[in-house]
């Protein structure tokens, strides 16, 4: 669950928190207690922007529950410098002071230069909640929000910094996941996702005409497709959609009673068995973004990976590193991993292998395109982060078709994995075979990590073609 989530939208400058400080005192009352009026107080008192707001549930209790979606409509500026940039903050509940957010005020654009709406998706996984570091995580109830806490800021104070959240007390300690209503909010577990954000412009209508029994309509803004629906009463009733889905911005409705009723709404896609994606692998990685022992030749390998289902697992956090992906991480070669890919493929768990070129100096962009199907709707995808050890970045059992739905861009923070088969600690460390090989896991060390919690090496961005 979370609680209602802020947004700001500002010239760049404002930063809800800096990852290593201490939490200000109006983060910590988002992180503890799920209040957003001092962060409003404190994002308008900035100067930096004029226009915030908190994002409802919608229900009859604030938190947004699982599944659900949330929105907010804005009239902006695009050529004013205050709108530029998107901020949110939500807390993560039940907990002592968990929250998401981005530290990075320039992660989120929402207008380019030129004042264009960047319409974007962005993906908020598990690995993305943070500790504020106000309270302790003791996860007794009378301590936690949303579990038994009756009074606001009752918990053990802690004192300490922003850091990325290490996740809720084991199981059978007695704390969250213990509660049946929780047991499935483990956001550690590999693939976690939290949250999407939904950028796009306002869907309104702007012409509506009758005669006789043909109603004309024209409406802006939303994105296709877009469905057309009625009812004939003003405020009550079920709005029934009138014929299929449209990608133009214009439609004509027959209707023979004396009032009727209409909207337009963001229509799904319709579930077509296949679809076709590019993958943007879009690196950031330098000397400006990881300057501790930065190396004089960053690059990454070439892009390997496979369109899959269930039944087939690439990598993971927490499993061993096949010989594929050890080899992908230590030397940077596609092999053998394209042999696991294709023995996966030849037992029908995967579909199509993903094979592109690499960046031959970071920062770079390369970009792959590949199909998918509804049958096999996973993508796991990966290149090595060289020089180093046995460091990669990737993405594991991404799902594009989720709830019946193929996603039209999803863009996917990425972070630093070590495969756990090479002991090195260094960008140029000689080869130091770890024996016994240890679980892949997410490099939260220096050179790639220093004092402040991780900062992505890039994304990849995720595009539907068709």
């Amino acid at each position: 669950y979370l609680t209602p989530v802020w947004v700001g939208f500002h010239n760049g400058d404002f930063d809800v928190f800096s990852g290593g400080g201490p939490a200000s005192a109006a983060l910590e009352r988002l992180a503890e207690d799920g209040d957003t009026a001092p962060l409003s107080a404190a994002f308008l008192a900035s100067g930096q922007g004029t226009t915030e707001t908190t994002i409802l549930s919608g229900g009859t209790i604030p938190p947004l529950a699982p599944g659900q979606v949330a929105s907010a409509a804005f009239t902006l500026d695009g050529n004013a410098s205050r709108n530029r940039y998107l901020s949110f903050a939500s807390m993560v509940i039940p907990s002592n002071d968990a929250f998401v957010g981005n530290g990075d005020p320039k992660a989120i654009m929402v207008f380019d230069s030129n004042g264009n709406l960047q319409a974007a998706e962005y993906l908020v996984m598990g690995s993305m909640v943070y500790d504020a570091g106000t309270e302790v995580n003791d996860e007794v109830p009378m301590n936690t929000a949303f579990l038994g806490q009756g009074t606001p800021d009752t918990g053990v104070v802690q004192n300490g910094v922003v850091s990325v959240h290490p996740g809720f007390n084991a199981r059978g300690t007695g704390g969250i996941l213990d509660q049946p209503m929780f047991e499935n909010a483990d956001f550690t577990a590999a693939g976690y996702r939290i949250f999407r954000i939904s950028i796009a412009p306002a869907l309104e209508l702007t012409a509506i005409s009758r005669s006789g029994d043909t109603v004309n309509l024209a409406w802006s803004g939303g994105q296709a497709p877009y469905q057309l629906q009625r009812r004939s009463a003003l405020d009550q009733g079920d709005w029934a959609n009138t014929g299929g889905p449209l990608n133009t911005m214009a439609a004509t409705a027959g209707t023979a009673d004396p009032m009727a009723y209409f909207r337009v709404v963001n229509g799904a896609h319709p579930t077509a068995q296949s679809a076709r994606y590019r993958v943007t692998f879009n690196s950031v990685w330098s000397a400006a973004t990881h300057p501790l022992d930065f190396p004089s030749n960053p690059h990454f390998s070439g892009l390997i990976g496979v369109t899959h289902n269930s039944s087939f697992t690439m990598w993971a956090p927490g499993l061993n590193a096949t010989p594929g992906i050890r080899n992908m991480a230590e030397t940077g070669s596609k092999q053998p991993l394209q042999t696991e890919v294709q023995a996966a493929i030849t037992a029908g768990s995967g579909q199509n292998l993903l094979s592109g070129g690499g960046i031959g100096n970071s920062p770079g962009i390369v970009t792959l395109v590949f199909d998918i199907a509804q049958s096999h709707p996973l993508v796991s995808l990966t290149s090595m982060i060289a020089p180093s050890p046995d460091w990669f970045v990737g993405v594991h059992d991404l799902n594009l078709f989720a709830n019946g739905t193929w996603a039209g861009e999803l863009t996917v923070p990425l972070l630093g994995y070590d495969a756990g088969t090479d002991s090195g600690t260094s960008y140029g460390s000689a080869n130091a075979v770890t024996s016994p090989a240890q679980p892949i896991q997410r490099i939260n060390r220096p050179p790639l990590v220093g004092s402040s919690p991780a900062v992505p090496l890039g994304t990849f961005t995720f595009t539907r073609l068709e």
